[in-house]
């Protein structure tokens, strides 16, 4: 048949093989170029809406949707991250650097390709990113953000990837550019060509890359997530110049220095920390607040309660300064719990019984449920996903549902077919279960409670719970729970921190400040333990948790790890050498601020012998200014002569005087109007309110030796 049709049309049988072969290669050549074709009008279609600002816009709004409010279940009340207006500025401590920076600043640098920012439990990293991300795309083309220096205009497109999600087992064989494309881009911000998207970003070079929460990844997962940032990072990925993005991650402080040699200098570059606010910031965070105060309540009363307390540094973290305010503006009669345990049970038992309305008979009740139940309940869950093969990372709805099925039984008034209604009214009104995807997926609304909760479930039976956090003693995702575990009131606390000793010894020193069942002996043990370490070579490690030491409550034991530490910095410091062996050149100036902050005349020696070894001169400025302010500073009169004379050095640069007139202004009582104008008795110039002012003051009496 086949001869016939060729006949027919003219062809010989060799001529046909040889047109089938050419139809052949034309097909397959077009099968190859189609696509490639059809990507580039693809590319070239959202290039022309990107450049019409479409897509952006498409972009923009559902970012600002997704991240622009933040349900503070502390204040009850629906906030809006706004760098402009009610966001209060953390700052950052960098290394080889003046003193605190704005961190937004630091953000705000578009030279800063490869950044880390680490900081404590609570001290706003995931809130930063979030208010960052949406101040860049607010109010059109981006936010006006001002540091001391100039005013940028930001171009860029955050995206925002929370590594926890990015880890889990949905998504651990996606590359973190299919995560960007298909899951942020696609699924959640409804952009419908998502690699489009992300190539015309990074060809324009205004990719912005936010990871948030590497302490958050379970250790099954760490080794892939680190893998396939560094591949980004480094650009290691077919069709994408992911190199030219900027990307920024977030990590706890203590998880961080375990990992540090895994990140940096490889993929990136610098590494600073957010610090604590200081006691101006602290105020103001208040005084923004102050139409959410009711009558007979002001930002000043509490803010005096603060610094009355036990617990003022603690409220120096935003989210216990936030969580504490709640209290203040909710809590009849309130007042600042005297450690951290006794503050996070507060805190939890004011939530679950938040629509009781208890101190107002009049209005009915809207909780059903017990408030003991829902929090044995809570306990229970945070201990169960704790277990599970993901560790602390989200549950589903789901979960929480089975696991309800599981412990019913133990409550008090709670059937079965309650379970929907049970655990909704934990949703809804404690706001301690938080939902964080539109597929019903949750956490516990703040990892520090996951944590306490954990903490608590094991303290009902604490020779058990011992045994099981000496185990997770190496464990970074573990080290808050072992923290909280010895904050409680229970009978194996002090043994727990013995055996603690043998196999953590730092994390024991973290353990101390918060403990409040451990005698003096135990602790005058485990700082002579620290010192050893620290004349073995073991400095950076052992010294900062001998300094947390010394931020204890409890006045003896706050005594004795001050007299180990000035004693044992004492014998470093007599050295040949004249340099902390085994600290690294950037702990210096952080060290020095840990030991000013103590507030304590005995180190006073030491941080004027610290100030001598910054990097930077400048970095000495902000602590030194804060031990003019130690109280009995006067007793030593050479001590406070050199330490006036250090001070007046420093500022005598541009930058030196700025970072002194930056810190929080305070003065003596001798430091009077008249003294002012007598040591600047000029029209013009520095305000007499200054802080130069004040410590001109200071000079002028060592001078007159009028002490």
């Amino acid at each position: 048949m086949l001869e016939t049709f060729l006949k027919a049309i003219g062809l010989s049988e060799s001529n046909f093989n040889t047109l089938i072969g050419i139809l052949g290669f034309i097909l397959a050549l077009a099968s190859a170029i189609i696509p490639a074709i059809r990507r580039l009008i693809s590319r070239v279609f959202y290039k022309i809406l990107g450049w019409l600002g479409f897509t952006r816009w498409v972009y923009r709004k559902r970012f600002l949707e997704r991240h622009s409010k933040l349900h503070n279940i502390y204040l009850d009340k629906e906030e809006v991250l706004d760098l402009r207006a009610t966001y209060i500025p953390l700052h950052i401590d960098r290394p080889g650097h003046i003193g605190r920076m704005p961190a937004v600043a630091l953000l705000a640098d578009s030279r800063q390709r490869r950044l880390i920012i680490v900081g404590d439990p609570g001290t706003g990293k995931t809130t930063l990113l979030k208010a960052f991300g949406t101040g860049i795309l607010r109010p059109f083309s981006g936010l006006r953000l001002h540091d001391a220096f100039h005013i940028k205009q930001m171009q860029e497109t955050p995206i925002l990837v929370d590594l926890r999600h990015f880890a889990s087992h949905d998504f651990a064989a996606f590359s973190l550019v299919q995560y960007i494309t298909d899951h942020i881009f696609q699924t959640q911000m409804k952009v419908k060509d998502g690699a489009a998207f992300l190539q015309m970003l990074l060809d324009d070079g205004r990719c912005l890359l936010l990871l948030d929460g590497l302490d958050e990844v379970s250790e099954e997962y760490y080794e892939s997530v680190k893998n396939r940032i560094s591949a980004f990072c480094n650009g290691h990925l077919p069709d994408f110049e992911t190199r030219n993005a900027r990307v920024i991650m977030s990590c706890r402080k203590q998880n961080f220095e375990r990992l540090r040699r895994d990140w940096v200098p490889q993929t990136f570059r610098e590494v600073v920390t957010l610090v604590p606010f200081n006691t101006d910031e602290v105020y103001s965070f208040l005084t923004h607040r102050k139409s959410e105060f009711r009558e007979g309540r002001t930002p000043d009363a509490f803010f005096k309660q603060i610094q009355a307390s036990n617990m003022a540094e603690l409220h120096r973290n935003p989210l216990i300064l936030t969580i504490s305010l709640g209290l203040f503006l909710n809590t009849p009669h309130y007042e600042i719990p005297n450690s951290v345990a006794q503050f996070y049970e507060t805190i939890i038992k004011h939530l679950l019984h938040r629509h009781d309305f208890r101190t107002e008979p009049h209005v009915k009740k809207v909780n059903k449920y017990n408030a003991d139940d829902k929090y044995r309940f809570l306990r229970e869950l945070a201990m169960h996903v704790a277990e599970r093969e993901e560790g602390f990372d989200e549950f589903s709805y789901r979960e929480i549902l089975e696991f309800f099925k599981e412990v019913h039984q133990r409550m008090t008034n709670v059937a079965q077919q309650d379970d929907n209604a049970f655990i909704r009214e934990i949703i809804d009104h404690s706001g301690l279960l938080t939902k964080i995807s539109d597929d019903d997926v949750y956490i516990l609304a703040h990892r520090s409670i996951h944590e306490y909760f954990i903490a608590v479930q094991l303290a009902r039976a604490p020779k058990v719970g011992k045994e099981r956090l000496l185990a997770k003693a190496d464990n970074l995702h573990w080290r808050q729970v072992i923290v909280f575990f010895a904050s409680l009131d229970h009978a194996e606390v002090e043994s727990f921190l013995k055996e603690l000793m043998q196999v953590n010894l730092e994390l024991a020193g973290y353990c101390v400040p918060s403990a409040q069942i451990l005698s003096p002996e135990l602790a005058e043990v485990l700082a002579d333990a620290l010192v050893q370490d620290i004349r073995k070579g073991a400095v950076a490690i052992s010294l900062p948790a001998l300094v947390s030491m010394t931020k204890s409550y409890r006045t003896p034991i706050r005594n004795i790890a001050m007299q180990r530490l000035t004693a044992v910095l004492g014998e470093v410091f007599q050295t040949e050498s004249n340099q902390l062996a085994g600290l690294k050149e950037e702990d210096v100036p952080e060290l020095l601020n840990q030991l000013a902050n103590t507030g304590s005349l005995d180190v006073l020696p030491t941080c004027l012998r610290l100030s001598e070894m910054v990097s930077k001169p400048t970095d000495a400025v902000a602590p030194l200014w804060q031990c003019l302010n130690i109280p009995g500073l006067e007793q030593d009169r050479v001590l406070t002569a050199r330490l006036i004379r250090l001070l007046l050095d420093l500022v005598m640069t541009p930058e030196g005087l700025e970072e002194l007139q930056r810190q929080p202004g305070f003065a003596p009582d001798f430091v009077t109007p008249a003294v002012r104008e007598a040591v600047y008795p000029f029209i013009k110039g520095q305000d007499l309110e200054s802080n130069l002012i004040t410590l001109l003051a200071w000079a002028d009496r060592i001078r007159c030796n009028t002490f």
